[in-house]
Parts: structure tokens; C-alpha cells; sequence
């Protein structure tokens, strides 16, 4: 229609002038089609630019849906470790919730707010561990806090010792009696302590110097007071390990190889360190005990003990405990005590492997270490084996440490590898920013955008003046779809923040409900965010 009109401006310049008027016919066009097809949207326009909350609650109630049952799993949602936030994905665990996700995740405007969250849920995580770990200073007050409470017992009766140290002490408690007893009690602890200094200068064997004490004999209380002290200093630390045989031979006979390996090599054990007169030091049976496993381990096939010998062996276990608390006082209080100062250390060594900085990993965004499920699962696996492992609470907070991990895997997941309907070809195709701004409105305002913009500009611009006029209000009017991209940002932001947190999911929802007229929707939401007719608008 421009073409045709003719020049009655009386310009100088035919053609500049006939170039107006096609240029203005030409914006005229769209921005007529623009306005009837786009009434709605350019009424309701304000409010993307003054409420997109509100935009973003209709976004996230399409993408997530709008029912009660969905309202109840987002605002319910468990945090399995404290203060972690799950996403609306991770929390419905459905396919249509995690390819929104994924889209959201691949939009500039949206993605910095999962990654932020994943950020803050990691932290959280690390967090619960360092609180098991502790610090340097924790770790080292609880090794001297066990130290403290069980090293005088082990010092006493569990440290090492010869024959000539047993028997030099011996010497001396039998040789403070002069004027104490009557002259042949006297005569008979002389020759005790005679035969004791003999062991204990190395001149006499220690089998036979046992066996001549044995044969002295006193006939006043006080004498023989004093021979049972010499007697229980030679013997200090020493333990008849008959019943502990016992029961190893019986094991000997077992049908589980490993079992009866192990019993064998225990009994070989017992009689290498056992004295002339059978007894073995209380610090080999104390060895034997806390290296069973290892034993077992040892005589296996495979090196894998598995619940059947440890069952079989659990008596022998047992025996030497026994064994040991008769013939030391406080034994079994003191391994109680050592068990439980130890729970901490054990706890802290296990976790501190997580939070080791120089263990394999990546940093995330905000420079943390960046904590991963396998490393997690292998920490589980590893106490599963482990001969003194977490406490119960270290245990069920490391587990929820994988259980949080494990959901936050699901944002990951691909719908499909490639092809329609996958989170990349969706976000291509600019669904997030068409769902906001409606399919004409979409990808910064697009064509419509552009056109009407443009159109407006150059209309006005050359009406006031002339060519260059117009060419300036068609480059300003641009800035119309520069606007419209711009809000279109904040919404998608707005959005990516909501999603990212399942109970503000679970608000948007209830909010977008509360607004819905009982009757049926009409409007730019309707045309725009479903694609339906009003009459058929009523479920997102």
C-alpha cells in the first residue's frame, strides 16, 4: 500500500520519500497483526515487569502440577541432612519433574539458583561430617583422654616382661623378713630368696627354679604371707592358658577350614610363649585377642572372614577374656573403658578421610570440596569391614549424608540421550522463555517482539523526522524487545529460585491455586502458558 500511494509532500527527492512510505506500510503490517494477536498479552504485559512471582507461580504449577497430593510431597519433603534444601525434582522424583528441572538448569536466567542451592546443600553436608570429625585439637584431647584412663592398667599387667625381672622382684620381698618370723620359718624363706636370685642372675633355669620353690614349705601365717608375695611376683602377668587350649583344640577339629587353620596356628601361638612351667604372659593372650580377625583373615581362601567364622570362633574370643579377668583385676572393666574412649577416635579417623583435602574430588563453584556418593558408599563398605567401626550415630548420620547425595543424583538424570522432547531440545526450542511470555512473546521478545518495537519506532520517527527520524525511533523501538528480554530474565530467575527449593515450590502452588476463579480461567495465562481454550483451561 505505500508503493502506491503517491508523493504529495512536495519533497525534492522522489525516492527518498517514496522509501518513507514503504517503510512505514512495511512496520505497519506487523504492528497492526501484532496488536489484534497480542491484545491480551500487551494488556497484562505490567505484570511480568511488577509481579514475576506471580508469573513464576503459574510457571512452576505447569511444570510441577497443581493438586494437593503434589502440594503435600513438596511441603513435606524430609531434609536428611540438617539444613540441606532439596529441589522440587528431587522431592517428586517423577520423569516430568526432572526434565523441567533439566531445562531450567540449562536456562542462563534459571541455572544459578540450583547451583547455588547445590552449593549450600554441600556445604550442609560437609558441614554434619566436619562435625564428627572434629578438629586437630578434638582428635588429639580424645587419644590422651583413653590414653590417661587405661594406660596405668596396661602398664601394670600388660606390659612386657623376663623371668629375671619377676624373679629379681621376688628377691627382694623375701629378703625384708630378718627378725620377723621364727628362726626355721626364717632359714626357709633364706633358701627361697636364694633360688630366686639364681633364676634372676640367669644360673638357674626358670622351670627348675619353680619347681624347687614350690617345695618349700613355712608353718606361720606371716611366713607364708610373705612366700605368696614372692610367689604372685614371679608369676605377675602370667597366665595359665589351659581352658583357652582347650577350646582351640576343639576348634582344630572343625570342618571350616579357616577356623581350624587358625586354631592351630593360636595353639602354636600358646606354646611358644608359654614358660617352662606352662603359663604365658597375660600381654601375648591380650595380642592373640585383638588380632583374631587378622588371623582368621590370614588361614581364609580368599582373605574374606565371613559371619559363620566369626560365630564359630566368638568362644575363644570370649574364653580369653574371661581367662584374663581372673587372673587380672579390672581386666574386662578396662577393655569396656578403652571400647568406649576409642568410639570418638574411631569416628573421627573414619570420617576424616571424606573431608581429606588432597583425596581425590573436584571443587564446586564456591571453591568446597565437592563431595561425592561413590566416596560416601565406600566409606559405608569399609566400616561393614571394619573390626571397630563407627558408632551407631556416626553410622546413621554418614548414611544420610548418602541418602542426600542419592537424591540430589536425580536433578542429573536424562530423560532420553538426545531427540525431541529432551531437556536440551526443549530449552533449543526456547520453551522456558515461550511458557513465559507466550510462543510469540518467547526468546527475548521475539519476531512479534522485534516487529511491533521497530514497527512503532520507524512509524513515529519518520511522521516527526523524516528518514533519519524514523531510522532513530526504529533502532529505539528495538529496545522494546530488549525490555521485554529483560523481564523476561526475572522471571525465569524467579522461577529457577522457586523450583530450586521444594517448599517454595509447594507455596507457589498453593498461591497460584488460591488466585484460580472457581469457574474457569480466561486471560494471558491461559493462551499463553497452556495453550488451551478458557473453556478447557481449567487443569495446568
Amino acid at each position: 500500500m505505500g508503493a502506491t500511494q503517491p508523493v504529495t509532500n512536495g519533497g525534492q527527492n522522489y525516492a527518498i520519500d517514496k522509501a518513507i512510505q514503504v517503510g512505514a506500510g512495511a512496520a505497519t503490517g506487523p504492528v497492526l497483526y501484532g496488536l489484534g494477536a497480542a491484545s491480551k498479552g500487551i494488556g497484562n504485559a505490567a505484570q511480568h515487569i511488577t509481579n514475576p512471582q506471580a508469573i513464576a507461580d503459574a510457571n512452576i504449577a505447569r511444570l510441577y502440577g497443581a493438586d494437593d497430593a503434589t502440594v503435600q510431597r513438596l511441603a513435606n519433603a524430609p531434609a536428611f541432612v540438617p539444613g540441606e534444601v532439596p529441589s522440587a525434582a528431587q522431592v517428586l522424583q517423577t520423569p516430568e519433574a526432572v526434565q523441567a528441572e533439566r531445562m531450567l538448569r540449562n536456562n542462563p536466567a534459571s541455572a544459578p539458583a540450583f547451583v547455588a542451592q547445590d552449593n549450600s546443600n554441600n556445604a550442609a553436608r560437609m558441614g554434619l561430617l566436619q562435625q564428627i570429625a572434629g578438629t586437630d585439637d578434638d582428635l588429639a584431647a580424645a587419644v590422651q583422654a583413653r590414653r590417661d584412663a587405661t594406660s596405668p592398667h596396661f602398664k601394670d599387667y600388660l606390659s612386657p616382661s623376663n623371668p629375671q625381672q619377676r624373679y629379681k622382684t621376688a628377691v627382694g620381698l623375701l629378703g625384708d623378713v630378718k627378725g620377723q618370723v621364727f628362726r626355721p620359718d626364717y632359714e626357709a624363706l633364706q633358701q627361697a630368696k636364694s633360688i630366686a636370685s639364681k633364676v634372676a642372675r640367669g644360673t638357674l633355669d626358670e622351670g627348675q627354679g619353680a619347681d624347687l620353690l614350690n617345695q618349700i614349705t613355712v608353718k606361720t601365717k606371716k611366713a607364708q604371707k610373705v612366700l605368696d608375695q614372692a610367689i604372685t611376683a614371679i608369676n605377675q602377668n602370667m597366665v595359665d592358658p589351659s581352658r583357652i587350649a582347650s577350646q582351640l583344640a576343639e576348634l582344630t577339629k572343625s570342618g571350616n577350614p579357616t577356623v581350624a587353620g587358625a586354631a592351630r596356628q593360636h595353639l602354636d601361638l600358646i606354646a611358644r610363649n608359654a614358660d617352662e612351667t606352662g603359663m604365658v604372659p597375660a600381654r601375648a593372650l591380650d595380642d592373640m585377642r585383638q588380632n583374631i580377625g587378622n588371623m582368621l583373615s590370614a588361614n581364609a581362601t580368599n582373605g574374606v572372614v565371613g559371619s559363620q567364622e566369626a560365630a564359630l570362633y566368638g568362644p575363644v574370643t570370649a574364653k580369653i577374656v574371661s581367662t584374663l579377668d581372673r587372673a587380672i583385676p579390672g581386666y574386662r572393666n578396662n577393655l569396656a573403658t578403652y571400647a568406649k574412649l576409642s568410639q570418638p577416635i574411631n569416628d573421627m579417623q573414619a570420617i576424616r578421610g571424606l573431608l581429606d583435602p588432597n583425596a581425590p574430588g573436584s571443587l564446586n563453584t564456591a571453591g568446597d570440596p565437592q563431595l561425592a556418593v561413590a566416596r560416601v558408599k565406600q566409606a559405608l563398605r569399609s566400616d561393614d569391614k571394619a573390626n571397630y567401626g563407627l558408632s551407631d550415630q556416626a553410622r546413621a548420620q554418614l548414611e544420610s549424608v548418602r541418602d542426600s547425595l542419592q537424591r540430589r543424583g536425580i536433578s542429573d538424570q536424562k530423560i532420553a540421550a538426545a531427540g525431541p522432547g529432551t531437556a536440551a531440545d526443549l530449552q533449543a526450542q526456547g520453551l522456558l522463555s515461550g511458557a513465559i511470555f507466550g510462543k510469540n512473546l518467547g526468546n527475548h521478545g521475539g519476531w512479534l517482539g522485534r516487529s511491533i518495537g521497530s514497527g512503532i519506532g520507524g512509524l513515529l520517527g519518520s511522521g516527526l523526522g523524516g528518514i533519519e527520524g524514523g531510522l532513530l525511533g526504529s533502532s529505539l523501538g528495538l529496545g522494546v524487545s530488549d525490555a521485554i528480554g529483560a523481564a523476561n530474565s526475572r522471571v525465569a530467575a524467579r522461577t529457577g529460585q522457586t523450583a530450586a527449593d521444594a517448599g517454595a515450590t509447594a507455596e507457589a502452588i498453593r498461591r497460584w491455586i488460591g488466585k484460580q476463579p472457581k469457574a474457569q480461567r480466561q486471560g494471558l495465562l491461559d493462551h499463553y502458558l497452556y495453550g488451551l481454550p478458557a473453556a478447557t483451561a481449567n487443569e495446568p
